[in-house]
């Protein structure tokens, strides 16, 4: 089992079509920016670049300032596969469905009460050839990828907000042994399974989402299995 499997559990498929037509007969939008401060982001990736897809699992951490039913994420051409909110009354029922230009709107069955929220999400992503998103370079087992996060392209690898601020990031990031793995974050723990390696990152300060930095390559004979990457 991978850590996105460990960190989320099954899988629950909900019905997109009718979540689209739920949503966009009850027209009224989502939480505004101001309404939702963001706390912390924690995300798990399983980054094999031999592969053409990966597999990733969010949780979103929030305050919201004022009751709502409605939350919208950015994801870019993502596919979620599982969606929970929890607040502080507990686990809410929810539909989901995607807007043009990469938007996920949540919607609760129930009035989201003001406070903490948390928001989870299990999701499939593919590697581009090009920005925005973890783009790779080269086929096989000399993949590389490089994070493109400028101008909301953070979204296009992990669903996220990123209009609402800094916040905490804990990056867990599973890589074939192979290869090196690097980001702008404090690595704090590393460890191996037969063939991989997964690694745990923390920011010490609050960034945006868009300013994180992520690197997987073929790793070098003698090197550690992460370095740490400039802001």
């Amino acid at each position: 089992m991978g850590p996105c499997a460990a960190a989320f559990g099954s899988v629950n498929l909900r019905s997109m079509h009718l979540a689209l037509l739920l949503l966009a007969l009850l027209g009224t939008g989502p939480a505004g920016r101001e309404a939702v401060q963001a706390d912390s982001q924690t995300v798990v990736l399983e980054l094999h670049p031999q592969r053409d897809r990966y597999r990733g699992a969010t949780e979103i951490f929030v305050t919201l300032s004022e009751p709502t039913r409605r939350i919208a994420l950015e994801s870019r051409g993502l596919e979620p596969s599982r969606i929970e909110l929890v607040d502080r009354e507990g686990r809410v029922d929810l539909i989901w469905g995607e807007r043009p230009k990469g938007t996920l709107l949540l919607e609760a069955r129930r009035e989201l009460t003001a406070g903490p929220l948390c928001i989870r999400v299990a999701f499939d992503g593919a590697y581009p050839d090009s920005a925005p998103g973890l783009v790779r370079t080269g086929r096989g087992p000399r993949a590389r990828l490089r994070s493109a996060f400028a101008l909301g392209g953070a979204s296009a690898a992990f669903p996220c907000m990123t209009g609402v601020g800094a916040q905490a990031w804990s990056l867990t990031i599973e890589v074939p042994a192979t290869h090196a793995l690097r980001t702008n974050l404090w690595r704090q723990r590393t460890g191996y399974a037969p063939g991989v390696r997964t690694s745990v990152f923390r920011s010490r300060s609050p960034l945006p989402a868009d300013s994180l930095r992520i690197e997987v390559r073929p790793r070098p004979r003698g090197r550690g299995p992460s370095q740490r990457l400039r802001q």
